[in-house]
């Protein structure tokens, strides 16, 4: 009995040694590619333009504003330019629309981000735990 619990000791210790040590690799490939993780570096929030303007020398602002003007004339086109191309791809009654998604692919895409954030959450929590050990 006494040499079976050692055995389990020495084996759960081993594992271990062998996770902190994953972690360690793992946290240190990230910071490789990613740089350090500090949780102070955020960034500061710049206060909204004021109602009557930017704050920035005239010319900008009409430059600013052409181009405000240009996107709203290419939104309302795309939105006729959809129209019409909706118009044209009528479908009998009872067919389904093959150009969206189907209901399968949808809850596929669902589950699969589901799946990730619950998978990097459960590492960030095995890493906090390991991290508040080991400091």
């Amino acid at each position: 009995m006494r040499r079976q619990s050692v055995k389990m000791a020495v084996v759960g210790g081993a594992i271990a040694i062998v996770v902190l040590f994953g972690i360690d690799m793992a946290t240190s490939g990230v910071e490789r590619i990613n740089g350090p993780i500090d949780q102070q570096q955020a960034l500061p929030v710049d206060p909204l333009p004021s109602e009557d303007g930017l704050g920035l020398d005239p010319e900008r602002e009409g430059l600013i504003r052409e181009a405000e003007q240009m996107i709203e004339r290419l939104k309302a086109e795309q939105a006729q330019a959809s129209a019409e191309e909706q118009s044209e791809n009528e479908r009998l009654p009872g067919m389904p629309d093959l150009s969206e998604q189907s209901t399968v692919n949808k809850l596929a895409d669902g589950t699969a981000g589901f799946l990730q954030s619950l998978s990097s959450r459960s590492i960030r929590f095995v890493v906090s735990i390991f991290d508040s050990v080991t400091d």
